[in-house]
């Protein structure tokens, strides 16, 4: 662990090996150095000579023989602060220099087409984006799946979108449907839909001014970076055709914990009518997701239901509150609504089919109604 570390500041591992060494040996001689550390005796004194002028290393001379003792630990900040100033230096410099370059990459000749190979390569292309635009101005993504189970995507994603959101730069994004997960950072100054389900690309897709790029997440990445205004605004009408389809159909268990999950990003209160637990029954592990993720959330649920729903699980969430009608009424599908969405769940054929419908007035509509059978129903 120690070595990985004193590695990742830039340490060769022959220079971390002998400073863990010393560390261990105290004052010594190189053979004891070499016995400890493994490295050739052709190698270590050109080591040692470059971890004193880091500041790690000194000498002393007992009887013509020549000791080593490592530093102090905490002259390793002292050796990061210095690199600190000369990065800096450097970068102050380089900045006098981008107008030069920029000059010379203009005369070389637009290049329309650009391909980006490897993981660093797809960071540089999302880095590009919140470069190129201003505070208020928005990028659009679609076909975006990150359930590839690449932790180093993952980080990556989380760090971009926090940067993304401190520089108030917005994002509408549109997730393939059985998407996995959606990282927090994702979610903040943006909007967020899922795909409908009959449509799934296995490229991501995202264009921001005259720009789209299209991504093949594989082990080893690749993207197309393409420079035209034509085809970036052809690829944004596609956008907004999918983007404005108000009303879309999901059928399955996995598609509707997905939706669950969606829908609790619209609102904090979920109104729920005639929420009987039928996916707390079939798929216990998958609800309890759902409920933990509302819970983290601070979300309120509200449900009214017959009385023979009465101490099921869905009625004994610590966040939901639940009113009962006496008699047993027979509703035509489970309700919710929550923000500007209302969703219908019909479960006749055994597995939920799930109708999500994106319009403020109707979901006003449907809260009305749920206030009126919220007033004739009873507190358990």
């Amino acid at each position: 662990m120690e070595t990985r570390m004193l590695l990742d500041i830039g340490l060769t591992e022959g220079e971390a090996k002998v400073y863990m060494a010393l560390l261990e040996a105290g004052t010594t001689t190189t053979g004891s150095i070499i016995k400890k550390s493994g490295i050739s005796a052709s190698k270590v004194y050109d080591i040692l000579n470059r971890l004193a002028e880091k500041g790690l290393v000194s000498h002393i001379m007992k009887a013509k023989t020549k000791y080593f003792r490592a530093a102090d630990p905490d002259r390793i900040i002292d050796y990061l602060d210095e690199k600190e100033k000369e990065i800096s230096a450097k970068k102050e410099e380089m900045k006098k220099l981008i107008p030069q370059l920029k000059a010379k990459l203009d005369t070389g000749g637009k290049r329309e087409v650009e391909v980006f190979e490897g993981k660093k390569g797809i960071e540089n292309i999302f880095w590009s984006i919140i470069s190129e635009l201003k505070r208020g101005e928005e990028y659009y993504v679609m076909g975006a799946s990150y359930s590839f189970g690449d932790q180093y995507i993952v980080e990556f994603f989380k760090k971009y979108h926090a940067e993304r959101a401190r520089r108030g730069i917005k994002v509408k994004i549109m997730f393939n449907y059985d998407t996995n997960f959606i990282i927090d950072e994702i979610k903040k100054i943006s909007e967020i839909k899922l795909m409908p389900q009959e449509i799934k690309t296995p490229v991501q897709i995202v264009v921001w001014k005259n720009k789209i790029s299209i991504i093949l997440w594989q082990k080893k990445p690749i993207a197309f970076t393409i420079d035209n205004k034509e085809v970036a605004n052809s690829f944004k009408i596609y956008f907004d055709s999918l983007w404005g389809q108000n009303i879309r159909t999901y059928k399955g268990y996995d598609a509707f914990k997905k939706v669950w999950l969606e829908m609790l990003q619209q609102g904090d209160t979920l109104y729920l009518i005639g929420a009987r637990g039928y996916f707390f029954d079939k798929r216990p592990k998958d609800a309890e997701d759902i409920v933990e993720a509302a819970r983290k959330k601070g979300m309120k649920w509200k449900n009214v239901v017959d009385i023979e729903t009465k101490g099921h699980r869905i009625t004994q969430i610590e966040f939901a509150e639940t009113r009962y009608f006496k008699e047993k009424i027979t509703f035509p599908g489970v309700l919710w609504t929550c923000g500007k969405r209302t969703i219908i769940v019909n479960w006749a054929k055994g597995e939920p089919i799930a109708t999500v419908i994106d319009d403020p007035d109707i979901a006003d509509t449907y809260r009305n109604y749920f206030e009126i059978l919220w007033g004739m129903a009873k507190p358990g």
